[in-house]
This record gives C-alpha cells, structure tokens and sequence, in this order.
C-alpha cells in the first residue's frame, strides 16, 4: 500500500481514509473548527497529526478534507468572513493540490 496521507490533498475521501493510520500520531485535535473557505458556516473537527491537518464534519463522514504535511507551502494568520461569526481571524493554508487555499476557525 503506497503512503499518500503526507503528500497529497484529498477532499471528501471515504472515512476508512481519515482514520488514523498505523505510524500516524494525531498531535492535536481542535473543535468546534468551522472551514470558511469550502464549507462556511459548517462546523467540524480539526486534527493535525505528524503526517496529514484533517477536517471532519460529525454529522457527515462523507464531508472531510486531508491536506498531507509535504503538501503544504505556506501557513498564515487571516482576516476573513465567518458565516457563523462575522469577522474572525483565521488559520490560512496554502498547500499544493486541487485547490490552493484553505481556511479554518477555530472558536
């Protein structure tokens, strides 16, 4: 089985996927974290782990993303719209993939 967890961004992956894999150490787990840029105003789980950052929602396992450590370029503090929250400041990533950015808050 080839190791993609670390390099690569994957959205909606099935939920056997975002489970924890052997040698995999979640480090932090943050909730409630809402994803202001794909899924705003939608609340979810974010864990960040030595391989992968993965963002869940609990009411749809369906409904994630998984962004591999090696993938990502760049990591800064924004100002953006909360559907939730108005104006907040939240965690931007740039990551190589499909799409380039992601944003999340957390509460």
């Amino acid at each position: 089985m080839t190791l993609w967890q670390d390099r690569e961004v994957r959205f909606d992956i099935e939920p056997e996927e975002v489970k924890e894999r052997p040698g995999e150490e979640f480090l932090a787990i943050f909730n409630p974290v809402e994803d202001t840029k794909g899924n705003n105003g939608m609340r979810g789980i974010l864990k960040i782990s030595n391989l992968r950052v993965v963002w869940i929602t609990p009411r749809t396992n369906s409904l994630n993303l998984s962004i591999g450590l090696k993938s990502v370029v760049d990591v800064k503090k924004k100002n953006t719209q909360s559907k939730l929250r108005g104006v907040i400041t939240a965690l931007h990533l740039t990551a190589k993939g499909p799409s380039t950015r992601y944003e999340v808050y957390k509460r």
